[in-house]
């Protein structure tokens, strides 16, 4: 990846019947935390959409190349 950095993706633990299956619905939620001039900090939560839980979260940070004033 050309400009950033490697995301990073953890799986919480959770029992066999937490995990989702095929044809589960699943929620992404994803926020910006820092967005700075050459910087970028965002946060990823998945959830099963039955029930709530937190399967897998994580974190990428993110360069953003300054553009040219040319």
């Amino acid at each position: 990846m050309p400009n950033s950095l490697v995301p990073r993706l953890a799986q919480t633990e959770c029992g066999e019947e937490d995990n989702p299956g095929w044809g589960d619905e699943i929620e992404i939620e994803s926020k910006a935390l820092r967005v700075g001039k050459a910087i970028a900090v965002v946060s990823v939560e998945l959830r099963k959409k039955k029930t709530g839980k937190i399967i897998a979260q994580g974190r990428h940070i993110k360069y953003l190349p300054v553009s040219s004033k040319l």
